[in-house]
């Protein structure tokens, strides 16, 4: 880990440091919306105008990178840490929550800034050390456990200190296929995500001090609304665009769940220029890991990587990430700066001109407020235990088990090399071989010591989530249990 100081940025950080949004995307796949290449767009394409509008309006970075699933990926965005280091290594918040001494990114502004959370949580339920409230939040609305984010139209969620908070029009005699005809009785619970981020937004956006606000959907991944049969329930209200497609039925709910993301962010970025503060507010949005559960090949959902959602290929972790800062960042520019989730506590850090703290990420300010990027990622790096084959377009090259992977650059090359249970190291160069479809390591030996030598340094061990040493041993993928599973989901208290 590094100490990451805030540098002096004058020109942009005045009397008032800029509000902070950061607008988090469930299960979106890297060619779901339209800022991402290279992605095969013939078959179909989903309209994602006020995300590109951010593209558009700032940079995109075009070598970004997410966790390979949601919990840990989360954990990585909050903490500043790597997976190596972060509290939750799989994912299930519920049996590992946050702990006290962990630093995430509302904890480190709280004070300075007013910290919101709306929407999906995941790093620890009501009543843990994990939960937004224990975490720096000063305000929260949303689901906070990771099994309970399924239901798209829960009756009950948490409301900061009420576990029971009642959804409008969502008791079981409004529950069904009635949810997703016109003029709806019940809610959809990303409209009722929109509608609170929107009112914190406008409540505190004349504050003396700035705002940091996390707005987490649920959507588009697989949702569940009683006694209906539909991985993607989504309202008529956004169901219609897509209602003549030809595609299957399966993928117009799915394409109406990715619109439906795309007009949260219009929300957002209509509400900050009704109020006047476009240039005091810096915007970011990205996907939270790889695409999952549907036909895959349409919308070309991993872009032309291999694996999806749950992978350490790209296919898996790999993100367009995008950033607005009207009036500071240049219009339409793109970066290929590696870039991670575990960058945004540094950079959020730094913005807000705060003192330094401990991380795995490097601040991403300069490049924000045009400035010169001299701290680079020596590497990227990711562990997760998963006992299935991941397969996307492409099939997963590597042994399933606990997996390790790094990312490193030594030009021309692109490293990325991946093991599983310590064994056997797949290398490749994205340079070259973006689909990871050449395994180069026997050519390079000296380039696998070297990422043999990150993985080793990257990980330090968890009494939670245990790694393993051969294919005969077992890792904890996930237990959602507070007091613990079956070994090796044990409990460590």
């Amino acid at each position: 880990m590094k100490w990451v100081v805030p540098l002096l940025l004058a020109a942009a950080v005045e009397a008032k440091p800029p509000n902070i949004i950061f607008i988090l995307s469930d299960d979106l796949g890297f060619g779901d919306y339209s800022i991402s290449n290279p992605v095969n767009r013939t078959k179909a394409t989903i309209p994602t105008p006020n995300i590109q509008s951010i593209a558009d309006n700032g940079m995109k970075f075009t070598r970004s990178y997410s966790g390979p699933v949601c919990a840990p990926s989360r954990c990585t965005l909050m903490t500043g840490l790597h997976m190596g280091h972060c509290t939750i290594r799989g994912n299930d918040g519920s049996y590992s929550p946050l702990l006290p001494t962990d630093v995430t990114v509302a904890k480190a502004l709280q004070g300075a800034y007013t910290t919101g959370l709306v929407g999906k949580w995941g790093l620890g339920d009501f009543n843990t050390t994990g939960y937004p409230l224990a975490q720096g939040f000063d305000y929260f609305i949303g689901q906070d456990s990771q099994v309970a984010c399924h239901d798209w139209y829960p009756s009950l969620i948490q409301n900061n200190t009420n576990d029971q908070y009642q959804v409008a029009g969502n008791a079981a005699a409004n529950l069904g296929q009635q949810c997703l005809e016109k003029d709806p009785k019940c809610t959809w619970i990303n409209d009722l995500y929109t509608e609170k981020a929107v009112e914190f937004i406008k409540a505190h956006a004349a504050d003396t001090k700035p705002f940091f606000l996390y707005f987490s959907s649920t959507t588009p991944h697989t949702g569940s609304l009683t006694n209906v049969a539909n991985d993607y329930p989504t309202p008529f209200a956004y169901y219609e665009m897509f209602a003549n497609e030809t595609y299957a039925d399966q993928l117009r709910f799915f394409a109406a769940a990715v619109w439906a993301q795309d007009k949260m962010v219009g929300a957002v970025l209509s509400t900050l220029k009704e109020l006047g503060i476009e240039e005091d507010t810096v915007v970011w949005f990205s996907g939270d890991n790889g695409p999952d559960d549907h036909q895959l090949d349409v919308f070309d959902d991993p872009g032309y990587f291999r694996g999806k959602k749950r992978s350490l290929h790209e296919g898996g972790v790999r993100q367009t990430i995008a950033v607005q800062w009207k009036g500071h960042i240049q219009p339409a520019t793109e970066s290929d700066h590696i870039l991670s989730f575990w960058d945004f506590m540094p950079t959020a850090v730094e913005l807000a001109g705060l003192a330094p703290v401990k991380s795995d990420g490097v601040s991403i300010a300069p490049l924000l407020t045009g400035g010169k990027q001299t701290q680079t990622h020596e590497y990227l790096y990711w562990e997760y235990c998963w006992e299935q084959q991941v397969d996307g377009l492409l099939p997963q090259q590597y042994p399933v088990g606990w997996a390790q992977a790094v990312r490193f650059d030594s030009s021309p090359y692109e490293w990325k090399a991946i093991r599983s249970n310590r064994q056997e190291v797949y290398l490749y160069d994205l340079a070259q071989d973006i689909s990871e479809s050449s395994d180069l390591a026997a050519q390079h030996a000296d380039v696998v010591a070297t990422a043999k030598q990150y993985m080793d340094a990257a990980h330090v061990e968890s009494a939670y989530w245990v790694s393993t040493n051969s294919s005969s041993q077992q890792c904890c993928a996930a237990c959602y249990s507070h007091t613990g599973c079956a070994s090796p989901c044990w409990h460590a208290n």
